[in-house]
C-alpha cells in the first residue's frame, strides 16, 4: 500500500454506499485515512460503515445532484483536514433521447456535470489553502466516443474526462494531483440497473471488479492524469481512439440499439 500522508487526515468519497465508491473508501481506510462517506441513502451508508469501516469515520447523507446536497457536503466537511476527494457518485441510463423523460437527463447532467464542477471548485480551493492534495473523478469508457442511445450519459462522462484532464494541468503547480479514472463495465448496482435497459448478453463487455478499479486508481494518483483499469478496457479505449468519430458513433449506435430492451419507435 502506498503512503498517502500527502493527502491529509481525511478523504471524502461520494457514492460511497456501493460499487466503486465503496471500494475506494475501504482501500483508503486501510491506508489509514479517515473517510467521509457521502451518498443519498442513510441506511446504505450506515451499512457500509458497519460492515467495512468503523465509527471513527463519518457519513454525510446528501443528494449531490441538488444545491441542498452540495451545501450539506460543504457544511459537514468544512472543519476537517480533507486532503483527498473521490467523486464516484453517478447515474447511468440508456434509451432513445426523445423517448426518455427530461427528468432523467436533468439528473444525469446534475450529478456528472454540475456536481463535478462544484465539488472540484469547493475542494480545489481548500486544497490550495492547505498546500496541496488530490482529486479523483470517476468517468466511464462511454466518454471516449459519441454513444447513440446513451447520448446524455456518454456526453456527460466525456465532459468529466475533458474537464478533469484540463484541471490536472492547471492545478499541478499548486501541488494538487488530479486523476480521471475511466472504468469500463463494472460489477456495481449501477450496472444492475443498466441491465434493466440493455440486454447485456448483446454487449460484449466484460464486467470488472470495483475493488480493482479503486486499487488501480489509487496506484495512479500523482503519477498519471488518467487511467483505464483492465486490459480489455485499455484495448477498447485504444480502438475507440483509432476509429474515426463517424465510424465510432455508427458502431456504438448499432450495438446499443440492438441491445435496448425497449427500443425507440
Amino acid at each position: 500500500m502506498r503512503d498517502f500522508e500527502k493527502y491529509g487526515k481525511w478523504a471524502v468519497v461520494t457514492g460511497a454506499s456501493s460499487g466503486i465508491g465503496r471500494e475506494f473508501a475501504k482501500e483508503l481506510a486501510t491506508a489509514g485515512k479517515k473517510i467521509v462517506l457521502v451518498a443519498r441513502t442513510e441506511a446504505t451508508l450506515r451499512q457500509t460503515l458497519e460492515d467495512d469501516l468503523d465509527a471513527s469515520h463519518r457519513i454525510v447523507v446528501a443528494d449531490l445532484s441538488t444545491p441542498e446536497g452540495l451545501q450539506a457536503l460543504d457544511d459537514e466537511t468544512r472543519k476537517l483536514d480533507v486532503g483527498l476527494v473521490v467523486h464516484s457518485a453517478g447515474l447511468a441510463h440508456a434509451g432513445g433521447f426523445l423517448e426518455e423523460s427530461p427528468k432523467i437527463d436533468a439528473a444525469l447532467q446534475a450529478i456528472h456535470i454540475t456536481a463535478t464542477v462544484e465539488i472540484a471548485r469547493l475542494f480545489g480551493e481548500r486544497l490550495v489553502n492547505r498546500g496541496g492534495g488530490g482529486l479523483i473523478l470517476v468517468s466511464s469508457g462511454f466518454g471516449f466516443a459519441p454513444i447513440p442511445y446513451a447520448a446524455v450519459y456518454g456526453a456527460a462522462k466525456a465532459f468529466v474526462i475533458s474537464f478533469g484532464e484540463a484541471l490536472a494541468v492547471e492545478l499541478r503547480s499548486k501541488s494538487i494531483d488530479v486523476l480521471i479514472v475511466i472504468p469500463g463495465a463494472t460489477k456495481t448496482n449501477m450496472s444492475v440497473k443498466l441491465a434493466e435497459q440493455i440486454d447485456m448478453s448483446k454487449v460484449p463487455m466484460p464486467h470488472g471488479d470495483p475493488r480493482k478499479v479503486a486499487r488501480v486508481g489509487l496506484a495512479a494518483l500523482g503519477r498519471k492524469d488518467s487511467v483505464v483499469p483492465g486490459g480489455m478496457n485499455k484495448i477498447m479505449a485504444l480502438m475507440a481512439g483509432l476509429m474515426s468519430r463517424r465510424m465510432a458513433k455508427a458502431q456504438f449506435g448499432k450495438l446499443l440499439r440492438s441491445a435496448l430492451i425497449i427500443r425507440p419507435s
